[in-house]
């Protein structure tokens, strides 16, 4: 009886293996053989839930797999806004863009509570218009390719203390990374930049105080998707 048990298990535990192995393999695309796969960690926060979504890209930054609670993540931008936009705060960019902390919120106006001297940095300004007001230590600069390569400088910003850009021309859902100043060294938390994926400030927001090298990475597709910025110097 004894050995019978023991070879009823270890066939037990075999079958097991072999369907985990099979559900594995059903989630990945098949690559060609110089390509690897890019993994890009996304930790969330959503009204005190936290949860993590692993993405897996090709170098085409095309979705090859995704683990972790990616149903609740999608539940959670599905969720009626009642005409709200649904708003990133991105308190954490990896250098290589690899790893990203974000905090989700329900309105831009959710959004804001999170920045001190609020007031200030959310003063009214009228939609749909181009607003630059300097002297100022904000600098922000974009780019077509990841990685900074190829800038569009004709909506580069430097020595803002506040802009806006409603319609970004030939830069419009073509922007793959971006750099925010005051210089060319890593900085965070000297200036806000706030990214909306629709014209005159409409659609998902992502504000960040920190470089992205590749926006694509940070939401799938972002960087086919950037329509409108708003941009301060936080000191």
């Amino acid at each position: 009886m004894k050995n019978y048990l023991k070879v009823g298990t270890l066939t037990l535990l075999t079958s097991m293996a072999i369907l985990s192995c099979q559900k594995e393999k059903v989630k990945i695309k098949e690559l060609s053989p110089v390509e690897k796969m890019i993994k890009v960690t996304h930790h969330y926060q959503y009204k005190g839930d936290k949860y993590d979504v692993i993405t897996y890209f090709n170098s085409k930054d095309e979705v090859l797999q995704q683990t972790g609670e990616f149903e609740k993540h999608n539940k959670v931008v599905a969720a009626d806004r009642r005409g709200e936009s649904i708003a990133y705060l991105v308190d954490y960019v990896s250098e290589d863009g690899k790893e990203f902390h974000m905090r989700i919120f329900d309105s831009e106006l959710e959004l804001n509570k999170n920045y001190e001297n609020q007031e200030t940095y959310t003063k009214a300004h009228t939609r749909c218009t181009n607003s630059l007001e300097q002297p100022g230590t904000a600098r922000f600069y974009f780019f077509e390719d990841a990685n900074y390569i190829s800038e569009f400088n004709d909506i580069r910003v430097t020595n803002a203390s506040y802009f806006q850009d409603q319609w970004l021309d030939n830069a419009n859902n073509e922007i793959s990374s971006l750099w925010i100043g005051p210089t060319w060294t890593q900085t965070v938390n000297e200036n806000r930049l706030d990214i909306f994926t629709g014209s005159c400030f409409s659609g998902s927001i992502f504000s960040l105080t920190s470089s992205v090298p590749n926006l694509h990475w940070m939401s799938t597709n972002l960087g086919d998707d950037i329509s409108s910025l708003k941009g301060w110097s936080l000191n």
